[in-house]
């Protein structure tokens, strides 16, 4: 099966909504793509709402064909304008997905799914039908570099924050509220620049703005750090 439906589809523990009228929720995926505890409800058809319980479940696909497989379960129906709940027991059922397997394929891909190379030239075709706005891949692209720095960034931040004032009595509860404060600070300011690239491409040297800030957080109190300790208490 497609892997990027695939991965949208085997959530754990999430109510999935694929598309509407039909709720999806896997209590347990296996390390096989074999999914357990499945519960789905079916509400396309308002005159003959049907939910699927099912101890096991896989997806399969042949072709463009694409189907939910569901073993040991239980599928519950109420008609329209009656009151009486239908139940019945199943060993296996197949339910085809067909339809949501094409409405991906004609979905124009996000710009998360491309590669950073890709993020960065975007083509013609990559494109069409987002009214040519380059904003959305550039960021995208930009932001998949500036967060590993970010989190490279972080532990030097950590360690500079927690050995600059020196040995306290009251420990160091302070400094580590003051070095979090500054990761989510950096980290802000990265999803701020982001969102403004997205808008204006041109703007994508801001995006590395936090990175910038961070090392020059980091340079300055490694700074501090290297004076001899009558000197920084003299300065105090």
């Amino acid at each position: 099966m497609r892997s990027d439906l695939a991965s949208a589809l085997i959530v754990e523990r999430q109510f999935l909504h694929p598309i509407g009228g039909l709720t999806l929720y896997i209590a347990e995926v296996g390390d096989g793509g074999e999914m357990g505890g499945v519960f789905l409800n079916d509400q396309r058809d308002p005159a003959r709402v049907v939910t699927y319980s099912a101890e096991t479940a896989r997806f399969l696909r042949e072709g463009d064909e694409a189907r939910l497989v569901m073993d040991d379960g239980v599928a519950l129906g109420l008609d329209a304008g009656s009151t009486q709940l239908n139940a019945v027991e199943f060993d296996r059922f197949v339910f085809d997905i067909s339809d949501l397997v094409a409405r991906e394929e004609d979905r124009a891909p996000r710009p998360s799914e491309y590669g950073l190379w890709s993020l960065l030239n975007p083509t013609p075709e990559m494109l069409t039908g987002r009214k040519a706005r380059l904003g959305p891949f550039i960021a995208e692209g930009h932001y998949k570099i500036v967060l590993p720095l970010l989190a490279w960034l972080y532990p030097p931040v950590a360690l500079v924050t927690l050995l600059a004032g020196g040995y306290r009595r009251s420990g160091f509860g302070r400094r580590v509220i003051v070095a979090v404060g500054v990761c989510v600070a950096l980290q802000s300011l990265a999803i701020l620049a982001r969102s403004r690239v997205q808008d204006d491409a041109h703007l994508w040297p801001a995006m590395y703005l936090p990175v910038l800030l961070g090392l020059g957080y980091v340079a300055a109190l490694m700074l501090r750090l290297s004076r001899p300790t009558s000197r920084r208490r003299a300065a105090a």
